[in-house]
């Protein structure tokens, strides 16, 4: 059993050296705003990039070790992205800390060979709150 929770893409906005993207400052003060929106986003987009290179690492290890049939990977985020960090909830509106479906709506994927197919698009509500119960009824628990 491995649980690996990262805190990507969250506050404090950063990203190792080599995920970063360097946006040359504006000459001129009013152009500042969007340039901070700009490395906002570059940022976080390199913090994503992180964690996606952290978890393909993950996944390639348990190939390696001859397990990927008989692990379930299960990859979700808690709520959709606030306002003022880089990120991204469109095409919905709202985000964190609203109801709307920009604050609600989060990626989850879920893989198990032989069990689930892939490619495999699940239209229904989900929560995080499944997951426990899902794996217990996996394990006959």
């Amino acid at each position: 059993f491995l649980f690996l929770s990262y805190n990507a893409p969250h506050l404090p906005l950063d990203a190792p050296d080599r995920y970063k993207v360097d946006i040359p400052a504006p000459e001129k003060k009013k152009k500042r705003r969007r340039y901070t929106r700009k490395l906002r986003r570059a940022v976080y987009a390199g913090m994503v990039r992180a964690m996606d290179d952290g978890v393909g690492r993950v996944l390639d290890a348990v190939e390696g070790g001859g397990a990927t049939d008989d692990t379930i990977v299960v990859f979700l985020s808690d709520n959709g992205g606030p306002k003022n960090n880089g990120s991204s909830n469109k095409p919905f509106r709202g985000h964190k800390w609203t109801m709307y479906e920009g604050g609600l709506r989060v990626p989850f994927a879920m893989q198990w060979p032989g069990t689930i197919p892939g490619g495999v698009t699940y239209d229904e509500a989900i929560s995080s709150l499944d997951v426990m119960a899902t794996m217990m009824g996996i394990n006959g628990i």
